[in-house]
């Protein structure tokens, strides 16, 4: 007789999917998904796709989310395949393109549980997850009403990776691709010491060092979004830190000054770190300031109360 742990997929923490809430994407790997609701009879104004970074986990942003779905957003998220509760290898990056291709996935997803409401729905990430949105409105911007970017990873800083470890994964990522090279810490993510250590403590961060070929795939995705940027047309607001380390803030200059789009709007947070949604000092103007700019962006859709249909994840 097949043991019960054969006949039920678990998270790669042990924990049973038939749990939680999840999708199957193409290539059958299962992905966690994170719903942050409106209160029930509350006027649904849009949706949101958020996309979380390298490393860690889409329920770290459980405050930003939560916020937004108090005034009418229907905030939606899932942990990349390799991170937190989704399965794969951890942080790795076979083809960058899986990432898109789920990111649409979910957004189809979840556009078919409104019950024919027309509702507009925007996409947004942190660092990682903000290159990822870029990707999925160029592949699709008729999709989404607009982006919201933080800390978009379109240029490596000065100092990770740094030229030695760009190098050195370039090389690795065919010889031993799993091979770890520099790690995300706490202490550049954010200036404030709490939430710096909640990072470092989080179970659900890869802790470890990044993997090579996962270092070589963003770097090279970079240099692919550096030729695209100047046909931006799409709506967007972005913010960066001038402290970031991880993700230069000059990404966020060239993006506003060369794009062609007519609706942009960028803002640079003074000696800020990585994780702008995890400084105390701004996050939360900048969640009020995402939800005025969304809800400029948008009209009632319906004029109907907030109601959801559910749907069973795909097999």
């Amino acid at each position: 007789m097949k043991s019960r742990r054969k006949q039920c997929r678990y998270t790669p923490q042990g924990k049973p999917y038939k749990e939680l809430e999840y999708m199957v994407n193409s290539d059958g790997k299962y992905v966690y998904c994170k719903y942050w609701k409106p209160p029930i009879g509350m006027d649904l104004r849009a949706g949101l796709l958020f996309l979380h970074g390298i490393a860690e986990h889409c329920e770290r942003y459980n405050v930003f989310a939560s916020k937004l779905s108090k005034s009418g957003i229907f905030v939606f998220s899932h942990d990349h395949v390799g991170h937190g509760q989704s399965e794969g290898k951890r942080t790795d990056i076979k083809e960058f393109n899986v990432y898109v291709r789920d990111a649409l996935q979910h957004a189809d997803l979840t556009r078919a549980k409104f019950k024919g409401q027309n509702v507009p729905i925007f996409i947004g990430g942190q660092a990682l997850g903000a290159l990822i949105a870029m990707l999925c409105m160029n592949a699709s911007p008729v999709a989404f009403q607009g982006a919201i970017l933080f800390s978009p990873m379109l240029l490596s800083s000065s100092l990770y990776p740094s030229k030695i470890q760009e190098y050195i994964s370039n090389i690795m990522t065919f010889i031993y691709p799993q091979y770890e090279t520099f790690k995300i810490e706490g202490r550049f993510i954010s200036r404030d010491e709490t939430n710096a250590e909640e990072y470092d403590r989080d179970q659900l961060v890869w802790h470890d060092g990044l993997k090579a070929r996962a270092v070589t795939y963003i770097l090279k995705t970079q240099k692919r979004i550096e030729d695209e940027i100047r046909n931006v047309t799409w709506p967007f607001i972005t913010f960066h830190g001038s402290a970031d380390v991880y993700s230069n803030v000059e990404g966020s200059q060239r993006l506003y000054k060369v794009s062609q789009s007519e609706d942009k709007t960028i803002r640079i947070l003074p000696d800020v770190y990585h994780s702008i949604l995890h400084d105390s000092q701004y996050a939360d103007n900048v969640a009020e300031e995402v939800l005025t700019w969304i809800k400029s962006r948008t009209q009632m859709f319906d004029k109907g109360k907030y109601c959801i249909c559910k749907t069973k994840p795909p097999t």
